[in-house]
């Protein structure tokens, strides 16, 4: 029985999370609630400037955002926004840009590592043993760690490219690292862009 169970423990952590997606963050969010001020503007502007073309674009642009907006939720303080201006103030470009990067970076949490560390785990759960709970306490730490580096890493490359004048210094700071690290870096930023 314990190996049965186990050996279909080890099939749904093999399976990874895939198939599941975290709730939206706070940036997700207000990328969102910028996104449908950017729309309600442009149908403003549709209407001022009488372009028909224009005006039932946005007023499908309007449409759609309305499905993103509830699937996202409401940011805890929602950006004030009124008009053009209010958008480039409210930095609604880097809010969007940061929003992109977090997607694309797998915010959901499900580390590059994660498929590996799982099935250890299961596999000392199914070894049994008084080692087994240290041994899956020790692969749980590690998990936590690599997902600490992963996160580092894709804040870095957010802080780079946010700051390009910032590129030069962090590589010369970066000259040191182990080739190993090097590689375990560069593993990271691929599964990220």
């Amino acid at each position: 029985m314990k190996n049965c169970i186990c050996i279909i423990l080890l099939a749904l952590f093999a399976g990874g999370c895939g198939a599941f997606r975290l709730a939206p963050g706070e940036v997700q969010k207000q990328n969102a609630h910028l996104l449908g001020r950017t729309i309600g503007l442009a149908e403003k502007q549709a209407e001022a400037e009488g372009s028909e073309r224009i005006k039932a674009l946005a007023g499908l642009a309007a449409k759609q955002h309305s499905a993103v907006a509830e699937y996202m939720g409401k940011p805890k303080q929602p950006a004030n926004a009124p008009n053009y201006d209010s958008l480039k103030k409210n930095m609604a470009g880097k809010i969007a840009e940061e929003a992109g990067l977090q997607a694309s970076a797998g915010t959901a949490g499900y580390s590059l590592f994660d498929p590996l560390v799982n099935i250890v785990i299961a596999l000392f759960g199914i070894f049994g043993g008084a080692g087994a709970a240290k041994a899956a306490a020790a692969a749980s730490v590690v998990r936590k760690k690599l997902k600490a580096l992963e996160e580092i890493v894709k804040g870095n490359e957010v802080m780079k490219k946010n700051q390009p004048h910032t590129k030069i210094p962090f590589s010369e700071a970066q000259v040191g690292q182990s080739k190993s690290t090097k590689q375990i870096v560069r593993q990271v930023k691929d599964e990220a862009g």
